[in-house]
């Protein structure tokens, strides 16, 4: 598996909440790289988000209505969904989620 997962943020009703995330690399992120996934085994990516209440970015139109998270696995189609409570923009534009790319292993707090 290489490259980023696609994160979007998702209404109770699973339509997505403004832009999905933006992939970042560097950084703290991390650098993209082939992680080759045994059976059973773990992967993470870094996900940050903004506080979209204090953005100063125009059209982002804050809701309070997240469910969560829409993931999907570098090139899949299919998604996994993690419940999520975060404010999310309700037009997209505004970028206030960015993602890394995958990295092998459990994430834990430093990455």
């Amino acid at each position: 598996m290489d490259g980023f997962p696609g994160v979007s943020a998702v209404s109770r009703g699973g339509q997505q909440l403004g832009s999905p995330a933006n992939r970042e690399s560097g950084d703290g992120f991390g650098t993209p790289r082939t992680v080759t996934v045994a059976p059973g085994a773990t992967v993470h990516a870094i996900l940050a988000y903004r506080d979209v209440e204090v953005s100063t970015a125009a059209g982002c139109d804050p809701v309070s209505t997240t469910a969560g998270l829409r993931v999907y696995p570098p090139g899949q189609r299919g998604a996994a969904f993690a419940f999520f409570d975060l404010r999310a923009c309700s037009h997209a534009g505004p970028g206030y989620l960015s993602v890394g790319p995958v990295k092998p292993g459990p994430g834990t707090v430093n990455g």
